[in-house]
């Protein structure tokens, strides 16, 4: 009992099963596909959008724009990696899933000045 007088009972981690864990890696690993998926896309996207604006140069002022939406777009599953126990029935590949992650997420970015911590979650 006197082991436990100093612990805050809400610090204490609930130990996870097996599938729990497995489960854990799956979405993990296709976050990260996902990731690369938006990554990769961005650069396509990148390169035919340089192309256009050469031959289109009064459309200069939409390229920061979409850098800024792609950006805005992973954020959301670096938190989800990050913090993955605070999601524990979230699958972002799904796409409901991810935007409530989403809403989530830039919610607490908004009221933490961009900081965010697994309490604000």
């Amino acid at each position: 009992m006197a082991d436990k007088a100093g612990k805050a009972p809400l610090l204490e981690k609930r130990a996870s099963t097996p599938a729990e864990d497995r489960t854990n890696t799956i979405r993990a690993i296709t976050t990260i596909l996902l990731i690369v998926a938006l990554f990769s896309s961005l650069m396509a996207s990148v390169s035919w959008i340089a192309e256009f604006l050469h031959e289109n140069p009064h459309l200069r002022f939409l390229f920061p724009i979409f850098g800024g939406l792609c950006v805005m777009s992973i954020i959301p599953l670096g938190v989800y990696l990050t913090f993955q126990h605070e999601f524990p029935n979230i699958n972002p590949i799904i796409p409901t899933h991810y935007f409530y992650l989403a809403k989530r997420c830039f919610k607490a970015l908004q009221e933490n000045n961009g900081k965010v911590t697994s309490k604000d979650l």
